[in-house]
């Protein structure tokens, strides 16, 4: 499978003249005919993509047939890093391809190619793909182009007017662009707006140049397409997040090793920490600015007040009085139903001690909260309002590093899933495996958590992780963490040293 059928022709010729019969299924040759030939072993290498793969009701029928699948022995899937980069969105077939892991049989393989698979790539093709690391080959080569030079550059105009493609090209100038180049983009409507510019500007000076192509505005699906060998300039237009696509996009320079080409890259400035260190200097001077205001209105509060007619004092029996109204008298003023927010009109109170009378009610009530254990607050049988239920703060671990520890915890928490899945006679279970038990994301985030010291009980384990299993499995796992990350000992108080020391004296005596 490949995200590009068109380049599929070329290997379908190269295998043919290696002696093995091949086909590329697109919507021309992907007819019955062809299919049926498939199915009686007509050839030994099929080309697709993964939407006919997922979505031709044909291939479903391939999968029933027995005899092509105890033939079949490999599944190759080129640029696999879109299973990662692409399957979230762009095209989303590329998440769904871990459904042939159990429609296939057990003995097919599948391999997975790419000049760029960075470990969190990996992993994350793992996940999808269901590939168990027990029984995975990882065969890492050097993506290393030593004859690629690369260079950053920060825009000096408006991206819009595209001054600094212009001078990179060399267009500001009115050089002739001798050398063939590429330039990437982040979408097909910036890529076809390039080049309408480039063309618009070079045409301009050269009007004999008829017909000749001399580089081409592409984004990665062009890219992924294209073996030209004599690249010497690629440009990559504008921020890209990924560090993968940025590589992608600069590797299709010099793919002849004896040439050498340059890579440039053309950046916004509010990406670079000059930018951003700017930014954060004004944000901190906004944030001064509006204290300072709070501040000014909180100082001139006490005067606003002054001059209004509402009295709150301590009654004789040490509650709380305004106007002359106790607590029980204010509660049964307001109606319960009322929000607190209106009860100052029900209380004749002006607007000046409106914060005033909320404070008092609410020290009122502050009784009544502590008291409860219920969710809603109730008085005289009617509810007053409900204590809003907040979820637990998750602990950021952004910045972590795993530990010699944290490694060790992780690789005992991966024997007791799969010892725990032989215990509840799930290990036949190809389908879900180890992830009914515990999801990778639920275990890297407890081996995150104990390095933090941030599991103390099995509530924690459940409010941090939403593991649904905690309750149940939720022991073992905090003696497996407090084995490697033991919790600290509580310092003695004072109190308990004397009483230890009286004791001690006690039992000599």
């Amino acid at each position: 499978m490949s995200s590009q059928l068109h380049p599929q022709e070329k290997n379908v010729d190269e295998l043919q003249s290696l002696g093995f019969l091949a086909i590329n299924l697109n919507n021309e040759t992907a007819t019955d005919e062809n299919f049926e030939d498939i199915k009686r072993l007509k050839y030994r290498v099929i080309l697709t993509s993964p939407e006919r793969v997922r979505h031709d009701s044909r291939f479903k029928d391939l999968w029933k047939c027995t005899r092509f699948t105890e033939r079949l022995f490999n599944v190759t899937i080129d640029e696999g890093h879109c299973i990662s980069e692409w399957g979230d969105g762009f095209r989303p077939e590329y998440n769904e391809l871990g459904v042939l892991r159990w429609l296939l049989p057990p003995h097919v393989t599948f391999h997975i190619a790419s000049a760029t698979m960075p470990p969190h790539i990996l992993q994350d093709i793992q996940m999808k793909l269901r590939i168990e690391k027990s029984n995975m080959v990882k065969v890492a080569l050097s993506n290393d182009r030593p004859n690629i030079h690369l260079v950053v550059e920060e825009m000096q105009h408006s991206a819009k007017a595209m001054y600094d493609l212009d001078r990179v090209l060399g267009l500001d100038r009115g050089e002739t662009l001798c050398k063939k180049f590429m330039v990437f983009t982040n979408s097909r409507r910036e890529a076809e707006r390039t080049a309408t510019h480039i063309r618009n500007h070079y045409f301009s000076q050269e009007k004999d140049m008829v017909g000749e192509i001399r580089g081409i505005c592409c984004t990665d699906a062009a890219g992924m397409g294209l073996d030209i060998r004599d690249v010497e300039l690629v440009v990559q237009w504008r921020y890209v997040e990924s560090l993968c696509t940025l590589f992608q996009r600069l590797g299709h320079g010099a793919r002849d090793t004896n040439l050498e080409a340059v890579g440039v890259y053309i950046v916004e400035p509010k990406y670079f920490d000059r930018y951003k260190k700017a930014m954060k200097e004004k944000r901190e001077k906004r944030t001064k600015k509006r204290k300072r205001l709070v501040e000014n209105e909180e100082q001139a509060a006490p005067d606003e007040a002054g001059d209004d007619d509402s009295i709150i004092s301590d009654s004789d029996n040490g509650g709380i009085e305004i106007n002359g109204q106790n607590e029980a008298e204010i509660l049964a003023t307001a109606n319960m139903k009322t929000p607190l927010w209106e009860c100052s009109s029900m209380l004749n109170i002006k607007k000046s001690a409106d914060k005033k009378l909320l404070i008092s009610i609410l020290i009122i009530l502050k009784a009544l909260l502590q008291d409860s254990m219920s969710n809603n607050i109730v008085v005289g049988g009617v509810a007053i309002f409900s204590k809003p239920q907040r979820n637990k703060r998750k602990v950021n671990t952004k910045g972590y590093t795993m530990t010699k520890a944290g490694g060790e915890l992780w690789r005992h928490l991966k024997e007791w899933r799969e010892s725990q899945l032989m215990a509840e006679g799930l290990s036949g279970d190809t389908f879900f495996g180890v992830q009914i038990i515990m999801s990778e994301l639920v275990l890297c985030r407890i081996v995150e958590l104990a390095e933090l010291a941030k599991i103390k009980d099995i509530t924690t384990l459940r409010e941090q992780t939403n593991w649904c299993y905690a309750d149940l499995y939720g022991d073992k796992v905090i003696g497996l963490v407090n084995t490697h990350f033991p919790p600290p000992v509580p310092a003695l108080s004072t109190a308990n040293i004397s009483n230890t020391l009286q004791a001690a004296v006690m039992h000599q005596s």
